[in-house]
């Protein structure tokens, strides 16, 4: 019954919750690896538009990450592979809404739950020891939601490194790296480093890096790392910022 409701239901809540209202697959039939920044998902549009419609819409997408989290919680993840009206598994649906929300939601407890649902299915199907039952879902956890979801959490200038639910959030993000640095450990540590060191927070990569790698300290070093590299990556940014300005004012 519940496979039944969701294969249903939840093309019609996310058509309804974005504004574009696409199935985001990929072409050979898996999760999509970037499918966050491809729906148009309407991530937190109540906080900018105060409208009865917006706030619906707002509440609609909150509920079905909750119900997300509860299904993977519960052990029943396997409802997320219920298929849709269109043949495509629901989690190609859900997939992308989740990634947009932990990217951007203006509520940090979305974007922990986000999270939390991502890392509850990254532990059931993303095996240590060789590739999960769902085709495509490795790719996303990893080159999707770790990077755009976790790693660039507290690169983005505009998110709150000193707030108490940010650092919630950032912690969340940090256990669900630990669980994939245990079983996609090379790939994860690679792709830490290249972002890192691009948004200018060196020592930042070094030492997230090191954490990823067995480092002492658990999730709360980890997170504490990633609020470090995310005021490197800040000050190299005011550094380039007042470079760039003090040149325009000697041509």
């Amino acid at each position: 019954l519940v496979c039944a409701a969701m294969g249903r239901l939840v093309p019609l809540v996310v058509g309804y919750v974005t504004t574009e209202g696409g199935q985001h697959t990929h072409a050979n039939g898996g999760v999509s690896a970037n499918g966050g920044s491809t729906g148009g998902a309407l991530v937190g549009e109540a906080a900018a538009r105060n409208t009865e419609d917006s706030r619906e819409r707002n509440e609609l997408q909150k509920a079905l990450i909750a119900l997300t989290f509860s299904l993977t919680t519960a052990s029943l993840s396997r409802a997320l592979l219920a298929p849709t009206p269109s043949g495509a598994p629901c989690l190609f649906v859900v997939a992308p809404l989740m990634l947009s929300c932990a990217e951007g939601h203006p509520e940090m407890s979305v974007r922990k739950l986000c999270i939390s649902a991502a890392f509850n299915l990254a532990r059931e199907w993303l095996p240590a020891d060789g590739p999960g039952p769902v085709a495509g879902f490795d790719a996303f956890a990893v080159d999707s939601f770790a990077a755009a979801g976790c790693l660039e959490m507290a690169l983005r200038p505009c998110f709150p490194l000193k707030d108490a639910a940010a650092a919630l959030a950032l912690g969340e993000a940090a256990k669900y790296l630990l669980l994939l640095a245990a079983r996609r450990g090379e790939r994860l540590q690679a792709l830490a480093a290249t972002m890192l060191q691009a948004r200018g927070a060196t020592q930042g990569a070094a030492e997230v890096c090191a954490l990823l790698a067995g480092g002492n300290g658990g999730a709360a070093a980890l997170r504490k790392a990633l609020t470090r590299a995310g005021e490197e990556a800040r000050s190299q940014l005011k550094a380039a910022d007042t470079h760039t300005h003090a040149a325009f004012l000697l041509t």
